[in-house]
């Protein structure tokens, strides 16, 4: 008698099938076996919390269990890669791009609602720019939800209009992702051949039926069609079964529809970030900070030897045990002679641990191209520290083009996207110009500080020449924004000769006002005697006094 199906149970494929989708969900990329923990510690890295205390934490040569667990409580990251990569992402965005007139509406539409939930596309590109500063790539899918069959009073297929999507919410949208789910391809040039993706998911739908485990979903995307499988859970192990009808990909689109976005120059799986090294500098800063806070603690809280006779495990052993402090070193009085004391480890480790400490930073801010910035923040001052105005203006330069590497490759990008977005709505991609989201070209780090002082300076102390005070505002205009066209410089150019035109008419209304009160006051000419550097009010006493004689 053949054994009944339990309601519900997963039909599990044949051996045969079972095999070729095996080999498919386990392959991987020789470059993403490669750096799969480098990747997981670069994650580590940038979120911090108890996992990367717990996982970079060393236990240092002749440290007990006991030290090591307290120390490990005590140990605080020190997250100085986040603010790296935030601060590169807040000057990127510190003027955000500038889209191109006369865009296809689908792009418009696009640039205000990129993921199906109303968020921004400038909040998305934040988000692309951080994990591609991270991982070195970041990869975005350009996707689009099926739209429901419907027929019109005829029975023919009844299209769907772009205002009509909209208001379904099937538009098309964006979603990054790490370099950690792109598993495995095929890549020729800008042309993706196929792609093989993982997404981590939990089986939560039913509170009742569903086992609440965490369970993986492999996508097979080709220019034609995704399939999609799962894994599956057995009493005879682990297999993966496909999920549904592939899914067709529409010939408007052609492609595989994800955009990889990489800063240097390697594999799409694994390419080298701008803080990959810096990573594991901050490891053994960290590392140190710790041995550090070891070192302060047993200062502070130094270890009591005692002379004792009797052997540790005695009753007045135990006596002395009980005074107040868990560690407590007993010596025989007839070797050393003294009484109780307490002893503390010398301070020279800790001098020689801080030196250390402020070396390896000096190393990371110097990968970052941000000397100028560690300068300002530890204010330590002297020739090491700060620098020269030269090598100031060298790494300022040197930041600015990285800044723009990292600018011209987000264009690209999005502009890439911007084109699958087209293609999904069946628009002309060749519309989307070149500058489609037109990003930052310069970025004056530091120099433009230094004219906004510079200009600050020649301001306060009230030139006489309006021209000249106009002149210098409008140089200030343009590096604030670099991006404004004619018209709005055109505005703010004559709103600034109207300022100035009322501020030198009030400064002659206040002078003639001056002038007058002190001609009632009578006093200007007396002032003005006292005040003579040829000596006339000398002469004049001695004409008077020669004519009295």
């Amino acid at each position: 008698m053949a054994a009944r199906k339990r309601p519900g149970a997963v039909e599990e494929p044949s051996k045969a099938q079972q095999q070729e989708v095996k080999k498919l969900c386990e392959r991987r990329h020789p470059d993403y076996v490669a750096n799969k923990d480098h990747h997981y510690f670069l994650r580590q890295t940038y979120d911090g919390g108890p996992e990367y205390i717990q996982a970079n934490l060393w236990r240092y040569p002749a440290e007990n269990i006991k030290s090591y667990r307290a120390r490990l409580k005590r140990a605080f990251p020190i997250s100085i890669s986040r603010g790296l990569v935030e601060a590169y992402v807040g000057y990127l965005l510190k003027e955000e791009p500038v889209p191109a007139k006369d865009l296809p509406s689908c792009i418009t539409a696009f640039m205000e609602d990129c993921d199906g939930q109303g968020g921004k596309l400038i909040d998305k590109a934040r988000t692309v720019a951080t994990w591609a500063l991270g991982y070195g790539v970041v990869w975005v899918c350009v996707d689009k939800p099926p739209l429901p069959p419907r027929t019109d009073d005829k029975g023919q297929p009844k299209p769907y209009s772009e205002q009509e999507e909209r208001e379904l919410g099937l538009m098309p949208y964006a979603e990054e992702r790490l370099v950690t789910t792109v598993l495995d391809g095929k890549i020729e040039g800008d042309r993706i051949l196929w792609l093989l993706t993982k997404e981590d998911y939990r089986d939560d739908a039913d509170p009742f039926t569903s086992s609440g485990e965490m369970r993986c979903r492999f996508r097979l995307w080709t220019p034609e069609f995704v399939r999609t499988f799962e894994e599956q859970k057995t009493r005879q192990g682990t297999f993966y079964t496909e999920v549904g009808a592939p899914y067709i990909i529409p010939p408007s689109v052609g492609e595989v529809p994800w955009v990889c976005y990489r800063f240097n120059e390697g594999s799409p799986f694994a390419t080298p970030g701008l803080f990959s090294d810096i990573a594991y500098i901050e490891r053994a800063i960290f590392n140190l900070y710790s041995q550090l806070d070891e070192i302060l603690c047993k200062v502070t809280f130094p270890q009591l030897k005692y002379p004792l006779e009797a052997g540790p495990g005695s009753a007045e052993a135990a006596k002395v045990l009980t005074i107040g402090l868990d560690s407590v070193l007993p010596y025989s009085p007839t070797i050393q002679g003294n009484g109780p004391e307490y002893f503390a480890p010398p301070a020279s480790p800790a001098q020689e641990l801080r030196a250390s400490i402020g070396d390896l930073r000096h190393v990371i801010f110097s990968l970052a191209l941000m000397d100028g910035e560690m300068a300002a923040t530890q204010q330590q001052g002297g020739a090491k520290q700060a620098g020269s105005g030269v090598s100031k203006a060298y790494i300022f330069e040197k930041l600015n083009k990285r800044l723009a590497v990292i600018a011209d490759a987000m264009e690209k990008g999005w502009r890439k996207v911007f084109k699958l977005v087209c293609k999904w709505q069946g628009a002309d991609p060749e519309q989307v110009p070149e500058n489609a989201w037109d990003w930052p070209d310069s970025f004056d780090v530091k120099a433009l500080a230094d004219d906004i002082a510079e200009i600050v300076g020649i301001l306060g102390i009230n030139p006489p020449s309006p021209t000249l005070k106009k002149e210098l505002l409008m140089g200030l205009v343009r590096k604030l924004l670099p991006k404004a066209d004619d018209k709005l410089l055109k505005i703010i150019e004559q709103e600034l000769e109207a300022g100035l035109e009322n501020d030198m008419m009030g400064m002659g209304q206040q002078a003639l006002a001056q002038a007058a009160q002190q001609g009632q006051q009578g006093g200007p000419e007396d002032e003005e005697d006292e005040l003579d550097q040829e000596g006339e009010p000398q002469a004049k006493q001695s004409q008077q006094g020669t004519a009295e004689e």
